[in-house]
Order: structure tokens, then sequence, then C-alpha cells
């Protein structure tokens, strides 16, 4: 029966290799996802700071339109 069990069961050796060979993609993996992450994250701080910009503009120049109108009268 011990021999059946040696058999199907791998020794603590290979069960350590296994786990090292394991150990480096999950860190890739989670490297990745932090890269994209990062990425995402500045892609919308840098999405909200141009609609502020536009907003400001956009602004601007609608007092500017109304002022000039307002002259005109």
């Amino acid at each position: 029966m011990l021999q059946i069990f040696r058999l199907f069961t791998p020794a603590p050796q290979q069960m350590e290799k296994y786990i090292r060979q394991q150990e480096p993609q999950q860190k890739s993996i989670n490297s990745t996802r932090t890269k994209h992450n990062f990425a995402e994250r500045h892609a919308t701080e840098i999405k909200e700071a141009n609609n502020k910009r536009f907003d400001k503009l956009f602004n601007n120049e609608k007092a500017e339109d109304i002022s000039r109108n307002q002259s005109r009268l």
C-alpha cells in the first residue's frame, strides 16, 4: 500500500520545484496587472485634466461672446 502511495504522490523536492516554477509566473501576472492599472489611472487623470482645460476655455469664450453681444447693444 505504501509503495502505491509513493507512486502517485510527488516527492517533497519535486513539489518545491513545482511551487518555485509557479511563483515567477504569478509575479509577472501581478506586475502586468499593476502596470495596466497605473496606465489606466494615468489616462483617466489626463482625460480629467483635459476636460477641465476645455471647460475653462469654453466658459471663457462664452463669457467673451456675451460681453461682445452686450457691448453691441
